[in-house]
């Protein structure tokens, strides 16, 4: 993780042009733009006049990146331990999509790929598949010995695979509305979520990396080895008042999505600065970002009234027992 976040921090001084040259260097193929692609041309999901009726949508659940996407949210359900987060963090990246979408063109989608095939297929499936998951391991025992006291080959593999993997499966519990700090925190948590994401599709487009590259697939390797252990210190900090160390795992995954945003932004300024942003985009945006900080102020804000006057109370009923 560090070592990628030195390479990020070295980029930043770096022009678009020289570091697509660079990449030939490592792939022969890389460095050229890649070939124009239409995509929700025909989003009827319905087509009679073809031998196969449902033939657009047999083509995108096919699609070979499916699978993935389906591992993805598998993933990332089972590094948060929480499937109301998790579930929110799929839906949010459905309205970025839309968000980005007039710059993007990958990310043009037709209805029912948003909602049955992201929403409520890929997604819903591995985050479900997640809850099960933990649920198993929460209630599994676990085994510490040493990997010399092991007396099969067997168990001996199985012990080496667990020392990679976290000590404990249990469920995490933000409690994001229980207190105006945890909402910031998790807000943060939820930010860097899905920064995560839209790095990988702007550095996929401005780099000239097909989807099926392996840089891309490296990338994520890299960070998504980290990912325990950050949402691990960062759940840590938020609901343990003696924790004063958000940890340096979390500093260094943290510091390389900013500088990766930092990074898309320079190189695909230029690119994409005369496309105009759709105004429903815009003031969709506005309004929502001003309702959630204004809703959460309010709510905060009677919350602590109401605990003030239940505290100021119980004295009172104390003294009349």
């Amino acid at each position: 993780g560090l070592c990628y976040l030195l390479i990020i921090s070295f980029l930043l001084f770096q022009d678009i042009d020289v570091v697509r040259q660079w990449l030939k260097n490592l792939d022969p193929s890389l460095g050229k733009p890649l070939p124009e692609r239409e995509y929700a041309v025909d989003c009827r999901l319905y087509t009679p006049e073809l031998p196969c009726k449902w033939n657009n949508f047999k083509n995108v659940l096919f699609d070979e990146f499916v699978f993935f996407h389906f591992i993805g949210w598998w993933a990332r359900a089972m590094v948060c331990r929480d499937v109301g987060l998790t579930w929110f963090n799929s839906i949010l990246f459905e309205f970025m999509e839309l968000t980005f979408q007039h710059i993007l063109p990958n990310f043009q989608e037709c209805w029912w790929d948003h909602i049955i095939l992201d929403v409520f297929g890929c997604n819903w499936i591995g985050i479900w598949l997640a809850s099960k998951t933990l649920r198993y391991f929460e209630l599994k025992e676990y085994n510490f010995s040493g990997v010399s006291e092991m007396k099969n080959a067997k168990g001996k593999v199985y012990r080496v695979i667990g020392q990679f993997t976290p000590k404990s499966w249990t469920r995490f519990h933000w409690g994001m509305f229980t207190h105006w700090k945890r909402f910031i925190y998790v807000s943060i948590l939820i930010l860097f979520f899905q920064l995560l994401d839209l790095n990988s599709f702007f550095l996929k487009a401005e780099l000239w990396l097909k989807p099926s590259h392996y840089l891309n697939y490296l990338r994520v390797a890299i960070l998504a080895l980290q990912a325990p252990l950050v949402f691990r210190q960062c759940y840590q900090y938020i609901i343990d008042k003696n924790t004063k160390d958000i940890g340096s795992g979390t500093w260094i995954l943290g510091l390389t999505l900013l500088l990766e945003s930092v990074l898309c932004f320079k190189w695909g300024y230029p690119m994409y600065k005369d496309i105009p942003t759709p105004p429903l985009v815009k003031w969709g945006w506005i309004i929502a970002i001003s309702s959630v900080v204004i809703g959460a102020t309010v709510f905060f804000i009677y919350k602590e009234h109401h605990y003030a006057v239940v505290r100021s109370k119980t004295p009172q009923i104390e003294k009349d027992d």
